[in-house]
C-alpha cells in the first residue's frame, strides 16, 4: 500500500482489518499520507496482531504523538521484527516511548529512525536499550 495516498481513513481501515489477520506478515504504508490517528490505530493493531513481522510507515507526518503510539504498542507486541519510521517528523519523545518498550523485548531486529528529529537525548535512550537488548542488530539513525 506504499505510495497509495490512502490517508488517515485508509490507514485506520487497514489497521482494523489487520487486528486479527493471520496471513499478512509485512505491511508497507510508505508515503501513504497516514497521520497521527492512523498511527494510533496501527498501535492498537500491533497490540493485538501476532503475525505481522515487518511494518514500514516511513515518509508520513506522524510526529511525536504518532511515533509514541507505535512505540508504546511495542511493549504489547512480541512478534514484530522490523519497524521503519523514517522521515516521519519523530523526535526524542517518540524515541523515548519506543525505547521503554524495547528494553525487555527481544524480538525486534531492525529499527529505522532515520531522517527524523532525534537529538543526542534520543540517541542516548537508544544506546541504553542496545546495552540490554541483544536482538536489535540493525539501527538506522542516519
Amino acid at each position: 500500500l506504499g505510495q497509495q495516498l490512502i490517508g488517515e481513513g485508509g490507514g485506520i481501515a487497514v489497521a482494523r482489518a489487520l487486528e486479527y489477520n493471520e496471513y499478512v506478515t509485512s505491511l508497507s504504508l510508505v508515503g501513504s499520507s497516514v497521520s497521527v490517528k492512523a498511527a494510533a490505530a496501527l498501535g492498537k493493531m500491533l497490540a493485538i496482531n501476532r503475525d505481522l513481522l515487518s511494518l514500514d510507515v516511513s515518509n508520513n507526518a506522524l510526529g511525536n504523538v504518532g511515533g509514541a503510539a507505535l512505540g508504546k504498542a511495542m511493549s504489547l507486541n512480541g512478534t514484530l521484527k522490523a519497524l521503519a519510521i523514517s522521515n516521519c517528523k519523530v523526535g526524542d519523545g517518540a524515541v523515548a516511548a519506543l525505547c521503554s518498550s524495547l528494553v525487555n523485548r527481544n524480538t525486534m531486529v531492525r529499527l529505522n529512525l532515520s531522517k527524523n528529529q532525534v537529538t543526542c537525548k534520543g540517541a542516548l535512550a537508544l544506546s541504553q536499550v542496545l546495552a540490554c537488548n541483544h536482538s536489535l542488530t540493525h539501527v538506522d539513525l542516519g
